[in-house]
């Protein structure tokens, strides 16, 4: 993809330049003319191609975007199951230490009754 950036600028830039050569360069106006009408088959091959380039890197651009989106998507419902998974496995594990403190807290008041009457 760089290569071919750097392609495009190359051919764009040459265009251009060749564009700009020939209207400063000082000519009569009969000359610029001819040298227009010579250099006319050349400039819309280039325009053309470039053209097209760019069509190709818009394209080239849009499919990026929608697997960038598409990968994105897939990574969130990744992550999604994967909290779930957690979630459902350590379920089990919480309640048995709620049940544990519960448990705690019960001996620790039956204690204090204990220690209390006497």
């Amino acid at each position: 993809m760089k290569m071919k950036s750097i392609s495009y600028g190359v051919l764009a830039g040459s265009a251009l330049g060749a564009i700009a050569a020939l209207l400063t360069t000082p000519q009569s106006g009969k000359d610029l003319k001819g040298q227009i009408r010579k250099n006319k088959d050349e400039w819309k091959s280039i325009l053309l191609e470039i053209k097209t380039n760019a069509v190709e890197v818009k394209d080239a651009v849009s499919r990026l975007s929608s697997e960038g989106k598409e990968t994105i998507t897939h990574l969130k419902d990744d992550m999604q199951n994967s909290i779930q998974a957690w979630q459902g496995s350590t379920e089990p594990n919480i309640q048995h230490i709620k049940d544990e403190i519960s448990a705690i807290e019960q001996l620790a008041e039956d204690m204090e009754q204990t220690v209390s009457k006497q």
